[in-house]
């Protein structure tokens, strides 16, 4: 306030990237992120033009009520970037199925998708359980979503840079497959995904062609065949899910 004259704000999660990429590149302290309701804010607010950015910032020209802010996040530095929960606010519910950000007591079920043959089939293999269990601490953060059902882990979908895209990525462990969680968390998922990046035009997915549940699940959610190549050794099928795909009631 004292050197600009507003709050600084961020309307999604593309503008909280790039702010992180912009302003706090040479920061290494931990930050917290405020969720602020601007309906609560009793100074004014609007939206400004920022030269260079795809659409407008929202900045706030008083000082920020404590009521208006309806949730925190804390945000640490590693070594490829911030980390920070994207559930922020929480994913709507999908049925019995919870979506909430992955943590650190989900360790041993997302190890699982690393190391595990039976879930590995169509992911050129398990992994290397040393090489795993190394990278442990940066498993979490941004586009790390966890499933539950009935407080327990269930599986997992990440949303992760891919070249120029965001890739989605998904796993129900084994013995929870075939009751429809992933089909009823997945569009929940990426209708947030694109609600809080209002610039993304789509999203893609990667899976084997040989990986015919999964190829009908994403057909089944809207997305639709983008490329085929062959990857790890095997031939893959790119898909793509638009932003037009109407929103899930």
């Amino acid at each position: 306030m004292a050197e600009q004259g507003y709050i600084h704000c961020s309307a999604g999660h593309d503008q909280v990237d790039e702010m992180l990429e912009v302003v706090y590149a040479q920061v290494s302290d931990p930050l917290l992120m405020l969720v602020i309701d601007p309906d609560r804010l009793t100074s004014r607010w609007q939206l400004d033009e920022v030269p260079s950015a795809a659409r407008p910032y929202p900045h706030v020209y008083g000082p920020l009520d404590l009521d208006a802010v309806i949730d925190t996040a804390p945000m640490t530095r590693a070594p490829d970037g911030w980390i920070y929960p994207w559930l922020t606010p929480s994913i709507p519910v999908a049925g019995p199925v919870r979506i909430r950000a992955a943590d650190e007591p989900d360790w041993p079920v997302l190890r699982r998708w690393i190391v595990d043959p039976q879930l590995r089939t169509y992911l050129g293999g398990p992994g290397d359980p040393a090489r795993a269990d190394a990278q442990r601490g940066g498993m979490y953060g941004p586009g790390g979503f966890a499933l539950e059902v009935d407080g327990q882990c269930i599986g997992f979908v990440t949303v992760r840079p891919r070249v120029t895209d965001l890739e989605v990525s998904y796993v129900v462990l084994p013995e929870h497959q075939g009751r429809g969680y992933a089909g009823a968390a997945l569009p929940r998922v990426t209708d947030w995904v694109f609600a809080t990046r209002p610039t993304l035009a789509q999203l893609v997915a990667v899976t084997q062609a040989a990986n015919v549940p999964s190829r009908r699940l994403l057909e089944s959610t809207g997305w639709t065949e983008l490329d085929r190549f062959v990857e790890f050794g095997e031939p893959q099928v790119m898909y793509a899910l638009s932003r037009s795909r109407p929103t899930v009631p």
